[in-house]
């Protein structure tokens, strides 16, 4: 019998053995060349850090096992405290599209990115006034006499910093934290020295019936004060906001304001966004300035969205904030509130619009730091345009309702503040009463909380629940929401009678897509007095129970 010739059979085995490894090695080639292609195609339209990579690791384990080696060429910048992530810089000429491309390829690594730049924009005004008149159209008193905010809310303004010494800020700041100069020490590590964050922090809680300056919309509440944005662009890396917005989740936030944004986002960032709302956080943003606004709205594409929406703002998560001009402060004149021309718009980016030019708020007296912004303010106070300010506003009613109704979602308070809004009825209000420009309309924080001029405007059985307002912009135009608690058949029924001159009708009421079993419907009278309204329904054929109602609408 023949002996095997095992020299043959060896050479057959390393044979096999280099075509895999060949095979393997033009495998792992295409597929790093098509991640790198990848990222060639989206690194066009974004901007980041020129020098930085976000490392997202599976989980702690893996960043601890990962070799040092495996990162020649880079040093560490930033180790997130609250997720496995790592900020490294690059020491190296590696294009930024091959190198994502490589660590993206590495075992344990669950994402990379680039480290995405977001801004805060400002525009100083006159700083002599000190007429608030963004709070008329906005029924703010009305909210007052509900609630000026509760001590146990948090909000957490992630943005410049704030001027925690402003005397509108004392014996409310709960807790201070510094992304983007982790050096800085002492009370005041998050001073503020372009005046953009204390600009914010005033609109929603500056102290209210102080005798000084201005009144907060909501000033009973406490504040997390971050400063991870700055230098003269006012700029700050996605990194920073992710690891403000992880902080102020451990700290207790209940609302969280992010005047700032930019183009696409990343993993890090959607995931930080997901776990502040499922951790019940209501989360604001700015819709974001250009010269002029411009117009954002899905493709359908998740991936194309996530390189070219603007974020914060996009996220299903997140209310967006559109801005309103006043600029001639005629904010009781029909004509005088229309989107500023700077504002970006579109559906997919907003949520509510308010007024955005000429706010009157806190700003830091003589900022500390060589910025231009600081040879604007001369005094305590200033008025500021952007939708960064606009932005708060919701954010101060937000507070208001959690004060209200603690155990609140943020989907109800979401909720709330889109049904309350008033439709801003331009030619581009779709027929689901969400305008394609600026969302559900105008921010009504007195309809909102449920105390609307003229009555306490929210009435309810077991079976609806009925919402009256006047148009904060129209006065003789009445605004009536409906939610049929237990499901309906069809659109509800709602009749009015006058009583001052007899006249009576019934409401045309359109559906809400967004908001089930909700409808919204208005009429206009001129007649000022006690008006009646009756509201009726079926359910699986058999009539819900009348809503009847006596409102008393004052001149």
């Amino acid at each position: 019998m023949r002996k095997p010739n095992y020299l043959f059979i060896i050479f057959l085995l390393l044979i096999s053995l280099y075509a895999q490894s060949v095979g393997s090695f033009e495998l792992q080639e295409e597929a790093f060349q098509e991640r790198t292609a990848h990222w060639q195609e989206r690194l066009g339209n974004l901007e980041y850090v020129g020098d930085e990579v976000i490392v997202e690791f599976n989980d702690t384990r893996s960043l601890n096992s990962i070799d040092a080696g495996t990162f020649e060429g880079y040093e560490i910048s930033e180790v997130f405290d609250y997720r496995p992530v790592v900020v490294y810089r690059k020491s190296s000429t590696e294009p930024m599209a091959e190198a994502l491309a490589r660590l993206e390829g590495l075992p344990g690594v669950k994402s990379v990115s680039p480290n995405l730049i977001r801004y805060c924009t400002i525009t100083p005004d006159d700083p002599f006034y000190d007429r608030q008149e963004y709070l008329t159209p906005i029924h703010a008193e009305a909210a007052w006499d509900v609630t000026t905010g509760s001590s146990t809310v948090n909000v957490a303004v992630i943005d410049t910093g704030v001027d925690i010494e402003h005397p509108e800020f004392a014996g409310r700041i709960l807790w201070t934290e510094n992304f983007f100069d982790p050096d800085a020490q002492g009370e005041s590590n998050v001073f503020d020295d372009s005046g953009h964050g204390t600009g914010v922090a005033g609109i929603i809680l500056a102290e209210g019936y102080n005798g000084m300056g201005v009144a907060g919309i909501s000033w009973d509440v406490r504040l997390l004060a971050y400063r991870a944005c700055g230098s003269i662009d006012l700029h700050c890396t996605i990194a920073d906001e992710v690891q403000a917005i992880d902080s102020a989740v451990a700290h207790g936030a209940h609302v969280i304001n992010l005047s700032l944004g930019g183009k696409g986002t990343v993993g890090i960032e959607v995931d930080a966004i997901e776990d502040a709302y499922n951790a019940g956080v209501v989360i604001v943003a700015a819709s974001g300035n250009g010269t002029p606004g411009e117009l954002f709205v899905s493709s359908g594409d998740p991936d194309w969205d996530r390189i070219n929406l603007y974020y914060p703002a996009a996220f299903p998560q997140v209310m967006g904030v559109a801005a309103l001009d006043n600029s001639d402060g005629s904010v009781t004149d029909p004509g005088g509130l229309f989107r500023a021309e700077f504002s970006n718009y579109g559906e997919d980016i907003v949520s509510v619009a308010t007024v955005g030019t000429r706010i009157m708020s806190t700003v830091p007296y003589r900022p500390k730091g060589e910025v231009p912004y600081a040879i604007y303010f001369t005094r305590d106070y200033s008025r500021l345009s952007g939708t960064s300010f606009a932005c708060p506003q919701v954010t101060g009613v937000a507070a208001l309702l959690f004060s209200r109704f603690p155990t609140a979602s943020p989907l109800d308070i979401r909720n709330i503040i889109e049904t309350t809004a008033w439709p801003m009825g331009g030619p581009d209000t779709n027929t689901n009463g969400v305008d394609d420009y600026l969302g559900h309309g105008l921010l009504d924080a007195g309809a909102a909380l449920g105390n609307i001029i003229g009555g306490d405007g929210i009435f309810e059985n077991s079976d609806f629940r009925l919402g009256v307002t006047p148009s904060p912009l129209f006065s003789d135009d009445i605004f009536v929401l409906v939610h049929c608690k237990r499901g309906s058949d069809d659109v509800p029924v709602v009749s009015f009678y006058v009583h001052a001159n007899g006249d009576n009708g019934a409401i045309t009421m359109e559906p809400l897509a967004a908001h089930p079993d909700t409808y919204m419907g208005r009429f206009r009278t001129v007649q000022a007095g006690q008006i009646s309204f009756q509201v009726h329904g079926l359910l699986q054929g058999s009539p819900l129970t009348p809503l009847m109602v006596d409102y008393m609408l004052i001149d």
